[in-house]
């Protein structure tokens, strides 16, 4: 009996339409440079975006101060 993969060798490869590229180590070593200033970006956007939520909760904080003094008459109006 003549076994499957004689007839047809091919068919033991995955069949996928993925192209794996070809790249150099230099070609990674800048990929990876690249990736890694993208994080260093993102990294100081997220820390100004924390430091403006800081900001508004301060702000936020205060209100609530202000309105707890008003509902309890602790030097807000009468």
């Amino acid at each position: 009996m003549i076994h499957p993969l004689e007839l047809n060798p091919d068919a033991a490869l995955p069949q996928t339409n993925i192209h794996i590229p070809n790249w150099s180590h230099s070609d990674l070593i800048v990929i990876i440079q690249l990736l890694e200033e993208d994080i260093a970006d993102l990294k100081a956007e997220i820390k100004g975006a924390n430091e403006v939520l800081e900001l508004h909760n301060n702000e936020i904080n205060g209100i609530m101060t202000a309105l707890d003094k008003l509902v309890n008459n602790d030097g807000g109006l009468p």
